[in-house]
């Protein structure tokens, strides 16, 4: 029984590291397309709106995205290791995904839905994470 809770862990894991692997790589492929530099340009961004347009929203937006877009290259790594910090940060990851609308699971449907079924599923998909993780004994 031991050694089937640790495979279905393992398959768990190893599903959502490789969710976020994908993310990072699309996130990284885009950037390269419109011709700019990963990370660094989208920290610029926010940091130069952060002091060109000031104020508490600004500020939360511009940090949480920065802080989300570093978690995903960390709990990728941690989940593909299996790693017991794993479960946590995808947790905490979860209200930046609902704060910046960034579903768990991102690529199904493109981003062709309406708001309201955009919505449902960046729910869904953070239900279903937290759920299969809790699962994942």
């Amino acid at each position: 029984m031991k050694n089937m809770n640790l495979a279905n862990k393992k398959i768990i894991f190893r599903f959502w590291a490789i969710i976020d692997l994908l993310y990072i790589f699309w996130y990284i492929g885009m950037s390269l397309y419109n011709n700019t530099i990963p990370y660094y340009n989208d920290i610029t961004i926010a940091l130069n709106t952060i002091e060109n347009v000031g104020g508490p929203t600004i500020y939360i937006f511009g940090i949480s995205s920065i802080l989300l877009q570093l978690s995903l290259i960390l709990s990728a790594t941690l989940l593909f290791f299996i790693n017991k910090y794993a479960k946590l940060l995808c947790y905490s990851q979860i209200p930046f995904r609902l704060l910046l609308v960034i579903p768990s699971i991102p690529f199904i449907f493109g981003s062709y839905l309406p708001t309201v079924l955009a919505i449902i599923w960046l729910i869904t998909s953070e239900i279903l994470k937290i759920l299969s993780l809790k699962y994942a004994k």
